[in-house]
């Protein structure tokens, strides 16, 4: 399994977490919810897997990643959400 291009992804969702914190001071952010089109050619379980590892033992644990794969007639349509 060739994890390069969703570990870029889960980095990515990270940044996108950090800066979702930095507007929201004394916030905590405990899920993000990413939903993917099904022509964009993630791998959901090494998109999963690499987000647990850049997770694992920071300050953002427990955060959790929910990932929802959408019919989508555009490829690399994404969305995210915080919760």
């Amino acid at each position: 399994m060739n994890t390069m291009h969703e570990l870029g992804i889960a980095a990515s969702i990270l940044d996108c977490v950090d800066k979702e914190a930095e507007r929201h001071p004394g916030g905590h952010i405990s899920k993000v919810g990413v939903k993917i089109g099904e022509l964009c050619g993630v791998d959901r379980e090494a998109l999963q897997f690499g987000f647990e590892v850049l997770v694992k033992d920071t300050e953002r644990e427990p955060l959790t990643l929910e990932l929802e794969c959408r019919a989508s007639s555009a490829a690399g349509n994404a969305r995210m959400s915080f919760a």
